[in-house]
């Protein structure tokens, strides 16, 4: 089951959705604004990715994170679930933060295989 973490307002949460909605794969979506991924799963996101999904440059990360000051990735994630690149999209083990319709692709094209 894909999971998806986004927000309404984001053009790009929204296009992941219709992505998925137009291949007739289901999808578990969660508003981040509601509940955020939990520790663990923040842990098996960004092992995934590769490095935090944080966007530096929104507002919600300047509200977070006071300017010069130094912050933990993971406990900034786990309290304001709102600075992670948005939409967050996990299959299983695999994961991407943003609009990635290619890796989507690849795997839906794994899946039919």
């Amino acid at each position: 089951m894909i999971q998806i973490w986004g927000l309404k307002k984001c053009r790009d949460t929204q296009k992941a959705l219709r992505f998925f909605k137009e291949r007739r794969i289901p999808v578990q979506y969660t508003e981040l604004t509601e509940k955020g991924p939990g520790k663990r799963e923040w842990e098996s996101i960004i092992r995934a990715i590769g490095r935090a999904p944080i966007q530096r440059d929104g507002r919600a990360f300047r509200e977070a994170v006071p300017a010069g000051t130094s912050f933990d990735p993971l406990v900034l994630l786990c309290t304001h679930p709102t600075v992670a690149v948005t939409p967050l999209v996990r299959d299983g083990r695999r994961a991407t933060a943003g609009l990635c319709p290619d890796e989507w692709t690849a795997w839906w094209k794994e899946a039919q295989a």
